[in-house]
């Protein structure tokens, strides 16, 4: 047998749902690289660029191009004079390590890299779990109970 015949046909498999838990993880996880990287690169003297694809349509033929840009990449730290103080987000919200307790103090750039790889590997490991879910907690709140919308339905 030749073509269709000779394949072995079978039904689709349902697709699996991602965990929640590990899709956070791997967002802040991804953050946290990027910021190791802001972070070695400033210790070196090096300008550090984040690039993100964008697509653009051209408007006379249509024709759809992808585009590498340059984003800025805020960092998470802030020097004051030796020491410096290092905050974790999730999102735009600092993430609570510890009795709503948001920043780590460490000594300079060295201090910083170093903070963010103990948490990265903390976050790997699952250790803040329960911190990035009430984040993402009271971000769910917040958009459910944000502005009233106007309802043409007849209760």
């Amino acid at each position: 047998m030749t073509g269709i015949g000779s394949l072995k046909l079978v039904a689709e498999l349902p697709k699996q749902s991602r965990n929640v838990i590990e899709i956070r993880r791997n967002k802040i996880c991804l953050k946290l690289e990027e910021q190791l990287q802001l972070a070695m690169c400033q210790k070196t003297g090096v300008e550090y660029t984040a690039l993100r694809k964008k697509r653009i349509r051209d408007p006379e033929s249509g024709d759809i191009s992808t585009k590498e840009e340059t984003r800025k990449v805020k960092p998470w730290w802030r020097m004051d004079g030796d020491k410096s103080f290092v905050t974790i987000r999730y999102g735009a919200k600092p993430l609570p390590l510890s009795n709503d307790l948001h920043t780590i103090e460490t000594n300079g750039i060295d201090g910083v890299i170093a903070v963010l790889e103990i948490v990265r590997e903390s976050v790997k490991q699952g250790s803040l779990d329960a911190q990035i879910e009430a984040l993402a907690g009271k971000r769910k709140e917040e958009v459910k109970s944000g502005r009233p919308t106007l309802s043409l339905r007849k209760n």
